[in-house]
């Protein structure tokens, strides 16, 4: 990651400026959609492409278990929509 760094200053009705240094640093786009939040008390202005790739990074690396955060997910929703499942056949069946 490289530090680059831009003075602005934020108008009354609360817009700022994005350099041109930092756009293209951080590959935003005219038009693109960003997404702005905040770290501790940090603001971060990243592209929500960006933004969905580190999290889709974040979520499919394995865990401890050996699955991924998503594919545990999808497990405990697969076991979940069986148990249901066999609870609304044996409720039909007159169980």
């Amino acid at each position: 990651m490289s530090d680059t760094f831009a003075r602005v200053k934020i108008n009354s009705q609360g817009r700022v400026i994005i350099p041109a240094a930092l756009r293209n640093a951080a590959g935003l786009k005219p038009g693109e959609t960003a997404i702005m939040h905040l770290v501790d008390d940090h603001l971060v202005l990243e592209s929500q492409a960006h933004l969905w790739a580190r999290l889709k990074e974040m979520y499919s690396a394995p865990g401890p278990g050996g699955l991924s955060a998503l594919e545990e997910l999808r497990q405990e929703r697969r076991q979940e929509f069986l148990r249901e499942a066999e609870l609304t056949d044996g409720a039909s069946d007159g169980g």
